[in-house]
């Protein structure tokens, strides 16, 4: 049996189900499914990770001049910790370069360490912290992180 292969692409409108219900599972996220299908437009770029045509991760960036934030990204329980993660946020790093992006932004929940430490072994410096930024399940803040590339 042959290794599966993994596959990152343009977000369609087909894939805005699965995607739904990989953030329910992983979030306490405020994306609305409007949200996720407006991602597909201008100044918008969403992608997803499949393999044999299962989706179970996905980002989404928005690019304004030479910058681009990461809005929301997500992977499936069942997918987390097998480095899909890093692969993905390479493959967002290498998109933003082809772009001539020259900054990347995201904030996190100061809790979340796994997202952290993923972030920082791709480059992100911690920039900021905005206070009681997240909300729910309990108020929580937020650490931003900049990428110069």
């Amino acid at each position: 049996m042959s290794p599966m292969l993994t596959i990152i692409r343009p977000m369609t409108e087909a894939d805005v189900p699965s995607i739904i219900e990989i953030d329910r599972e992983i979030h306490y996220s405020s994306w609305t499914e409007e949200w996720f299908y407006r991602a597909l437009k201008e100044p918008y770029r969403a992608y997803v990770v499949e393999q044999d045509h299962q989706i179970f991760g996905f980002a989404v960036m928005r690019y304004i001049a030479d910058e681009g934030e990461l809005l929301n990204i997500g992977m499936a329980k069942h997918q987390q910790h097998q480095g899909y993660g890093k692969q993905l946020f390479l493959y967002l790093i290498k998109t933003a370069q082809q772009k001539n992006i020259r900054h990347i932004f995201l904030e996190v929940r100061a809790s979340n360490a796994t997202a952290r430490r993923l972030y920082e072994q791709c480059g992100f410096q911690p920039i900021d912290v905005r206070k009681a930024y997240y909300q729910l399940p309990q108020v929580e803040e937020a650490i931003v992180y900049q990428l110069n590339l």
